[in-house]
């Protein structure tokens, strides 16, 4: 055959070894060895039965020819499953993981080699698929569907690299075998209740453990705001904040909270930098742009760790359409990254929904100013959010957070009784939980409600529940340490602060303060006394979480030091009274008791 060139119609397979060079890197004779162990016993016998030929081998890739397509995508299919049972239990340190993609066109042989358009879709497929992963075009799916014992997954039209028209792209599910066997179906019906068991079991557990080190870590950045004029504003925050939201709904990524990528908005920082920073695989930036009720967003997915562009794309929509725009971003990066789409329902809405969001989001900055001037202006925005959208659950959930500060604070509502604020406040939370039990928020706002009322349990319930909804909100994790502790799960505690601060890199100081306590309370009090001081400023509250980790330490003489500024910034402080403003909401004589104790030893006055 040497020599000699013709063309013809073939379904082509490309294979590709994920992170081939880092794998050589560390480890280059084991690699080789591993690959070629895996391609002797294992490939080459799939694909003698598929009747396959080995056009070319790059040494870490594989490209196949086939004379039927759905002998191709079997081919494929079996390829995978049995590269990953070898892995399982193969004694190599070195596990080798492939992309495929599979197409069918015509290929021009040279030699023993195969060349052509058909050949170059099949390579970009396999290089847009995920590890482990099979993507076919529009071509294969039409010829195999129903025949490969597979199923297809449309993706939608890709722009592939070097390609002039777009591929319509497929993704071959993994869930369903070539060769079916029959499956008792009470043994599948106990497993699947008992897996709904064991998941309900583990899920709030789970939610304090570290991301594996293999999980993507994404940061969404603050977009740049290119209107004019009153179009200036609010809308870029609201759409990034949005795409947060949703995208960490899929469990494969790890989303950096807001509080942490929001931080670099309008500094001239690299994006190299900023995902050092920031611990992450891929940053998304872009910009939005309004003009009267129309929207342009521009967002592109980067590298971080070189600073490379994957994906760049331009929504122009109504700006009722700003939800349908948020979910639509959403789709395109996961698609890219590599996830199945399985979240839930993307969130909807239209004009009055999205001015309640932007009523709301004003109200949440002002929130954030901590000032009485600043947050009465936040409960005109939350009430203003309500009057916009009855139905939408921010001005609901605002109101509610509002009335929880203010029940310490007695900055908005200094003459309304405690009992009947707290009442007002939960009616908000509840009519927020009824307008849409999906928003993180509103349950994040009800826990805090619980707090205020003593009702831990019922408390930890709802951040776990925020924190379902939201992966990406370190606060939902942070805030529920304070009833861990009360209710003597200190450790617990210090998981979910340690998971918040690994999700918020850049974290606010009151995650240490929670953090030092959490230590406290678990006897980890060298631990505690360390985290209060990678502060660079302390407040009076921190003071007091200092003074009770150096108790604990037997270190009296800075105990006293450390009350003596507590002092200087809270001259009326009072051991028996800071027990009194505390005691309902802490509501565990034993834990306060040690708490107060522990103040004592820093010589603060006892009334």
């Amino acid at each position: 055959m040497s020599g000699k060139t013709d063309r013809r119609l073939a379904a082509i397979l490309a294979a590709d070894i994920v992170g081939y060079s880092r794998l050589v890197a560390e480890d280059e004779d084991g690699t080789i060895r591993a690959y070629r162990d895996l391609r002797n016993t294992v490939i080459a016998p799939v694909v003698e039965q598929y009747r396959g030929r080995l056009a070319n081998t790059a040494g870490d890739s594989l490209l196949l020819e086939f004379q039927s397509v759905v002998e191709a995508v079997k081919c494929a299919h079996d390829i995978q499953n049995s590269v990953a049972n070898y892995n399982a239990v193969s004694e190599n340190n070195t596990r080798i993981t492939f992309r495929i993609g599979v197409n069918v066109g015509d290929v021009i042989s040279e030699g023993d080699d195969i060349l052509g358009d058909g050949v170059n879709i099949a390579a970009r497929l396999e290089a847009l698929a995920d590890p482990g992963g099979i993507l076919v075009s529009k071509a294969v799916a039409d010829y195999a569907k129903g025949k490969a014992g597979v199923d297809f997954q449309p993706l939608g039209m890709k722009q592939l690299k070097n390609m002039e028209t777009p591929v319509e792209v497929y993704r071959v599910g993994t869930g369903s075998a070539v060769t079916k066997k029959r499956r008792n179906p009470l043994i599948l019906a106990t497993v699947a209740l008992f897996v709904l068991l064991a998941a309900g079991i583990v899920a709030w557990i789970t939610q304090f453990e570290p991301a594996q080190a293999d999980t993507p870590r994404i940061a969404v950045l603050a977009l740049d705001d290119l209107s004019a004029g009153d179009d200036k504003g609010w809308l870029g925050d609201g759409i990034a904040e949005g795409v947060i939201t949703e995208l960490a709904r899929y469990r494969e990524f790890l989303v950096i909270a807001r509080n942490s990528s929001f931080s670099f908005r309008d500094k001239p920082t690299d994006i190299t930098d900023i995902a050092a920073q920031l611990n992450a695989d891929y940053i998304v930036e872009g910009s939005k742009q309004k003009s009267g009720e129309r929207l342009r967003v521009t967002v592109q997915l980067i590298n971080g760790h070189d600073g490379t562009h994957i994906w760049a794309d331009e929504f122009d929509a109504d700006i009722g359409e700003l939800f349908d725009v948020q979910s639509k971003i959403v789709r395109s990066i996961v698609i890219q990254i590599g996830s199945e789409l399985t979240s839930q329902p993307p969130p909807t809405g239209g004009k009055a929904k999205v001015s309640a969001l932007h009523f709301y989001l004003q109200g949440r900055e002002e929130q954030g100013k901590r000032n009485p001037e600043a947050r009465r202006k936040s409960v005109e925005l939350f009430e203003k959010a309500i009057e916009a959208d009855p139905d939408a659950p921010f001005g609901y959930a605002g109101m509610a957070t509002a009335i929880y500060f203010d029940l310490f604070l007695k900055w908005v509502y200094p003459d309304v009784p405690r009992d009947e604020l707290l009442r007002r406040g939960v009616e908000y939370a509840e009519r927020a939980l009824e307008a849409d039990p999906t928003f993180y928020y509103s349950h994040i706002a009800r826990g805090d409600l619980h707090v205020s009322a003593g009702e831990h349990e019922d408390a930890v319930i709802r951040y776990k529940k925020a924190a379902e909804l939201n992966p990406s909100s370190s606060e939902a994790l942070a805030v529920s340490s304070d009833s861990l502790i009360y209710l003597n799960r200190a450790d617990e505690a210090v998981q979910a602060l340690e998971r918040a601060m690994d999700i918020n890199p850049i974290a606010p100081g009151w995650y240490y303060n929670n953090l030092s306590r959490a230590y406290w309370a678990a006897g980890r009090c060298s631990e505690g006394l360390k985290t209060m001081k990678q502060r660079s400023t302390l407040r009076a509250w921190d003071y007091r979480a200092l003074i009770v980790n150096l108790a604990c330490l037997g270190k009296e003489e800075e105990a006293r030091k450390a009350g003596e500024k507590l002092l200087e910034m809270d001259p009326d402080f009072t051991v028996s009274g800071h027990g009194d403003r505390s005691r309902d909401t802490i509501n565990n004589p034993e834990y306060l008791k040690r708490w107060l104790d522990a103040l004592r030893v820093a010589g603060l006055p006892e009334s």
